[in-house]
């Protein structure tokens, strides 16, 4: 008689491992939890750089166009 394949996720042993199942097996939240936090990471750090620069062009552009100060201006 045939032996039938153990279809049972190899990480949980809870359902069939299907690729639905492996999208939501509770053996593997915390890669998910791992890869949407470096991805959360990597998008704010572009925005924060995105506006760092911005601020800093803001600034350039500021200053480019102002005149000199004076040393009466400083005091």
């Amino acid at each position: 008689e045939k032996e039938e394949a153990d279809t049972s996720c190899r990480l949980c042993k809870e359902g069939q491992e299907t690729p639905l199942h492996m999208m939501m097996c509770p053996a593997l939240e915390y890669e998910r939890l791992k890869y949407v936090a470096i991805q959360n990471f990597f998008s704010i750090k572009e925005s924060l750089f995105t506006y760092i620069d911005d601020v800093w062009q803001r600034i350039k552009q500021t200053h480019l166009n102002d005149t000199p100060p004076t040393i009466d201006d400083t005091l």
